[in-house]
């Protein structure tokens, strides 16, 4: 399973230790508020693509995780697709 991780702090940072651990799943790329968050320098260090904002962007969801929309708008990722990990 190919996933992008969504989140902050310690909780996303946990998600991308255990996702890393499995067989079978591919992290291709974080999302985080910022730079300086947890989980983008754990993402950085393992050298998985960082995408940062407040908002997540169409553009910045990397082909292969079954969550490519066309417009995600102002919605939320409750529809999205199970290979998205969201958390807080």
């Amino acid at each position: 399973m190919r996933i992008m991780i969504v989140g902050q702090n310690w909780l996303a940072t946990e998600v991308l230790a255990q996702c890393q651990q499995l067989e079978g799943v591919e992290v291709l790329a974080v999302y985080a508020p910022s730079v300086s968050d947890r989980l983008a320098a754990n993402a950085f260090s393992s050298g998985i693509p960082v995408h940062t904002g407040q908002r997540l962007k169409p553009e910045n969801i990397p082909a292969g995780t079954g969550a490519e929309m066309p417009s995600i708008g102002q919605s939320t990722w409750a529809n999205a697709s199970p290979a998205v990990a969201c958390t807080g």
